[in-house]
């Protein structure tokens, strides 16, 4: 029998019209806005893949009805790879559903806090799915917190303070067995640090202010934010600055908050008072002792990219470059080290430049953060693990 472009029967046409419908929903899907969900999408893809195939036994031979089938069976194996990654099969780590003491370790007073996870009082709290939940740190007595909408949080004084979503962000409190929400303020937030019983924020645009905006005007000043400060209870809010639409880092050191703009480090008492700029193309990530460290990055071949480390004193002196590393696609501050992903596995390397070693052989899509002697990982389709430094076990976040 001949084959044709387009099918001839009816299956066949069913099937060549969702398979390119299916394709068009996933490039439209990749822009905002796009209503459909990822498995509804799917769904139009596999029922293609399902016609396609009564097209081939009713003899429809036509490249229409092979391609569903072809689009069909990419489908199922995308979907089946992610679901053995999300169960943690076939990891280059063991994966337990729970630690025993030892390798656990002893992490009752430790508090850490890397975005979507916090630890504090012997507890890992996490968000998953947009909830928000708490194990031991052994991973066992997995307990649900709330059903609200969580993007990040933040664990201060007993306090549980989060953003709820990715884009329009307000910042809200809770205690850290969920109960006395209060929400603190209803701006959009872009980051925010906690000192004493002020937080220091910034706020930003939304995706669709910023969009409106780009329809209207080229200058992208209007799509700025600010700096606020405003009490932990949610009184005495103060803007403190304007900052630029390519805002960076914000940390509190005493009596200063330092924050990046327009690729400059500046600082501003507390009080809103004395704005400075502190240093010319520098910035602020990690703060050790009287330095402030930073990083200049440049793009390399296959997405990854070319770090350079810089220290700077707090008042603007004595900057310089600790290290340089390639072939960097991910990367993280802890304890006065710098961990970092060169390909496969895991390094690290101390801040003067000194130290450099490999940790462990293990694959690593997106770091998430390190803390003490684990690193938190996530897998391509958003399987996240908590895994020992040293790659000897692991547990999966859910």
């Amino acid at each position: 029998m001949k084959i044709t472009l387009w099918p001839k029967t009816n299956h066949g046409k069913t099937a060549a019209m969702l398979s390119i419908i299916f394709i068009v929903s996933i490039l439209l899907k990749m822009g905002p806005g796009f209503p459909l969900p990822t498995f509804a999408i799917a769904g139009l893809g596999a029922a293609g893949f399902v016609v396609g195939i009564i097209a081939i036994i009713k003899k429809d031979r036509s490249i229409g009805s092979f391609f569903a089938i072809l689009v069909g069976l990419v489908i199922i194996i995308v979907f089946v790879a992610v679901g053995i990654s999300a169960a943690g099969l076939f990891k280059d780590f063991p994966v337990k559903d729970s630690l025993s003491q030892t390798e656990a370790g002893d992490t009752s007073d430790k508090v850490m806090n890397l975005g979507q996870i916090s630890q504090s009082g012997g507890w890992i709290y996490y968000v998953y799915d947009a909830n928000l939940y708490k194990r031991k740190t052994d991973w066992t007595e997995r307990t649900k917190i709330s059903d609200d909408e969580f993007y990040s949080i933040y664990i201060f004084d007993g306090w549980i303070y989060y953003t709820d979503s990715v884009d329009v962000s307000n910042l809200c409190k809770m205690k850290t067995d969920g109960s006395g929400q209060v929400k603190i303020s209803d701006d959009i937030i872009r980051s925010f640090v906690i000192s004493g019983d002020w937080i220091f924020y910034t706020t930003k645009k939304s995706m669709l202010e910023i969009n409106e905006l780009k329809k209207e005007s080229k200058d992208f000043s209007e799509m700025g934010g600010a700096l606020y400060r405003v009490k932990t209870d949610g009184s005495e809010k103060m803007k403190l600055a304007d900052v630029d639409f390519e805002f960076g880092g914000l940390k509190v050191l005493g009596e200063w908050v330092y924050y990046s703009d327009i690729g400059n480090l500046l600082k501003i008492r507390t009080d809103g008072t004395e704005q400075t700029l502190v240093a010319e193309d520098a910035g602020i990530e990690y703060v050790s002792g009287d330095w402030l460290y930073y990083l200049i990055k440049s793009p390399e071949k296959q997405g990854l990219e070319k770090i350079t480390i810089y220290r700077i004193k707090a008042d603007g002196t004595e900057k310089s470059v600790t290290a340089t590393l390639s072939g960097v696609y991910g990367y993280y501050f802890d304890s006065d080290w710098f961990y970092y992903t060169p390909g496969k596995g895991l390094s690290r390397i101390k801040l003067d430049g000194t130290g450099k070693e490999k940790l462990n052989d293990i694959s690593i899509w997106s770091l998430m953060g390190v803390s003490g002697d684990w690193m938190y990982i996530a897998d391509y389709g958003g399987p996240m693990f908590r895994v020992k430094l040293d790659g000897s076990v692991g547990t999966r976040i859910k």
